[in-house]
Parts: structure tokens; C-alpha cells; sequence
């Protein structure tokens, strides 16, 4: 009987063991996927701040790269605006001229082709005074650059007296004057663009002469 008896507590024994055993392997387990758990909970934390500063790193470089390029853009304009205001008297003062040449071109309507066929290149002198010019031209024959010069005149006496003395200089040859290679007056009605209505009289002298690159004109 108490050989029985032993065998039996023997076995509830290793029963009981077993039972532990499996109970702390449960444990374990448990245990093995709750930390997993809170690993993977960790990590998606840990990922969803690094996404966080991340985009809010993005947005700030993308903010700071729109303010920089808003920057530029003013700056941009501003030297554009800068540069407009030196150039707009120059373009202004080139552009008159250039009307000027054309409006004197188109009323000598019976001029001398060596006026006629001249290329505009730049205007140097001209007054709000009158439509008298100084420019610079290009004969398209040569391809010589030559001085073109118009003057405006009151009187016809005015013209005649100053083709008078240009004539005196055609022939001359001197490394300090320029040359005269034409000069020819011309006399135009001035016309009223709405009715046709006569204005006046435009009298002037067109000379053309050798262009001296660096000189000053008067």
C-alpha cells in the first residue's frame, strides 16, 4: 500500500511539473508577444515622429526655398526697375532721334540719293527746339559710317548761304576737318494729318559728312 501510495504522489508530482512547466511556457509566450507588441508599437512610433520631423522639415525647406525664390524675384524686378530708369532717357533719346530721321527722310521727297539710301544707326545730337539732327549712318554703297547732319532753317536765304559755305569745304583735305561729301537744302509744306490744312513751310540742309569715331560734336 505504501508502495501505491508513493507511485501516486510520483505521479501527481510530475503532473504537477508539467503543468508548471507548460504554464511558464504560456507565460513566456505571452510574455515574448506582449514585448513584441510594445517593439512594434516602439517602432511604429518612433517611425510616425521621424515622418512627422521629416515633413516638417520638408515644408520648412520648401518654405524657406519659396521665400528665397520670392527674394530673388523682387530683387529681379527691382534691378530691372533700376536699370529701365538709367536706359529710359538714352532709348528715349534714340528713339526720338530715329522718328526725327525718318519724318526729315520721308519730307525730302525729291532728295539726293545719296540721302535717301543712308541706314540709320544712332542719333547724337538733337533739340526739342526744332527737328534738327545729328546721326549716325551707314552709307549701304561703301558700307562707310558717315556723320548725317539736318538742319532746320526760318529762312530760305538761311539755306542757300549754308550750302553756300558747305560747297566751300567739299574739296578740302586736312586730317582736322571732316569731309563734305554732300550737302543739299530742301523745302517741304507741312500739312495737317485731319484736314489737310497747310501748316507752313519746313526748310532745311542735309549734310552728309565723314564720321570721326571718339570726336565731339557741338
Amino acid at each position: 500500500v505504501f508502495e501505491l501510495d508513493y507511485r501516486d504522489m510520483v505521479k501527481q508530482n510530475r503532473r504537477q511539473h508539467l503543468r508548471n512547466i507548460f504554464r511558464q511556457a504560456g507565460l513566456g509566450a505571452m510574455q515574448a508577444i506582449a514585448l513584441e507588441r510594445g517593439a512594434k508599437e516602439r517602432i511604429a512610433r518612433a517611425t510616425a515622429q521621424a515622418m512627422e520631423r521629416a515633413r516638417v522639415m520638408m515644408e520648412r525647406q520648401e518654405m524657406e526655398r519659396r521665400l528665397m525664390s520670392r527674394e530673388e524675384e523682387q530683387g529681379r524686378r527691382v534691378d530691372e526697375l533700376r536699370r529701365r530708369m538709367v536706359e529710359k532717357p538714352e532709348r528715349d533719346f534714340q528713339e526720338r532721334g530715329h522718328r526725327l530721321f525718318q519724318q526729315a527722310i520721308a519730307r525730302m521727297a525729291y532728295a539726293h540719293p545719296s540721302i535717301r539710301r543712308l541706314h540709320w544707326k544712332r542719333a547724337w545730337v538733337h533739340t526739342s527746339l526744332d527737328e534738327s539732327l545729328t546721326a549716325q549712318v551707314r552709307d549701304p554703297a561703301s558700307g562707310a559710317l558717315r556723320l548725317f547732319r539736318l538742319q532746320i532753317c526760318q529762312f530760305d536765304e538761311d539755306t542757300s548761304a549754308m550750302v553756300n559755305e558747305l560747297s566751300r569745304w567739299q574739296d578740302v583735305h586736312h586730317y582736322a576737318v571732316m569731309k563734305v561729301h554732300h550737302a543739299s537744302c530742301y523745302h517741304s509744306p507741312l500739312v495737317g494729318p485731319s484736314n489737310g490744312e497747310n501748316l507752313g513751310d519746313v526748310r532745311g540742309v542735309a549734310v552728309i559728312s565723314s564720321f570721326c569715331p571718339g570726336g565731339q560734336l557741338a
